[in-house]
This record gives structure tokens, C-alpha cells and sequence, in this order.
């Protein structure tokens, strides 16, 4: 894992908003509602972790499915949830969602319960 996904992964779990090159992570609180923490690269929203809980990976362009964006969210997957993606015959994959591997599409949405 890359420098930059340590300190990444270590801003999600301390609750801390964070920032280095072209990755951020914000911290949201409204009242009544739980913790939402966005992590974001380029500008571009591709993760929001809900309450501690549970984990959504947003794929809403095909800028999002580059290396960088794989490699952030592949981060995220190994210390919190039971997922990866990764690229198969040019085509955008997600592993995690039972038996079958499922092919991105943009506008996907996808969620994962977090563990610890």
C-alpha cells in the first residue's frame, strides 16, 4: 500500500479530516444523523463510509476507473470490508458480492458492512 492510502486509511479510522495531493478525506456530522466520512480524488467523491459501518463506493464516471481510483478503494476494501476491484479483459470488476464477480458500470453504486 502506498504512502498516501496509509495516511488515507489512518484519517478514516481517527475520524480526521485530511488532505495530500489529490486525495482528501472530509469528515460530515449533522445533527441527528451519524458520521459521514467522504473520500474524495481529484475533486471527484468515490467513497462514503456511514456511521462506522458500512462502506459505498461510488463509480460515477469512467474517470473513476483508473489505476489510481482502483488502487485508493483497494485500500479501503482491506481494512474494512470484503471486496476488490480490478480490471479484466478491459472491463472495470468488482469481487466481494457472493460468488460472482459483477463488471462496473458508470453510475454504480456499491455498498460493503465494514468489520474491523
Amino acid at each position: 500500500m502506498r504512502k498516501i492510502e496509509h495516511a488515507m486509511i489512518a484519517a478514516i479510522h481517527n475520524r480526521k479530516d485530511w488532505k495530500l495531493g489529490n486525495t482528501e478525506v472530509i469528515n460530515v456530522q449533522e445533527s441527528g444523523k451519524p458520521l459521514e466520512q467522504t473520500v474524495w480524488l481529484h475533486g471527484n467523491l468515490i467513497a462514503t463510509i456511514v456511521g462506522g459501518q458500512t462502506v459505498m463506493f461510488h463509480f460515477n464516471s469512467w474517470q473513476h476507473f483508473s489505476r489510481t481510483t482502483f488502487s485508493r478503494i483497494n485500500a479501503i476494501c482491506r481494512q474494512y470490508c470484503n471486496g476488490h476491484v480490478y480490471t479484466k479483459n478491459h472491463n472495470p470488476m468488482l469481487s466481494g458480492m457472493g460468488n460472482d464477480d459483477i463488471e462496473l458500470s458508470v453510475g454504480d453504486t456499491w455498498t460493503f458492512n465494514m468489520w474491523r
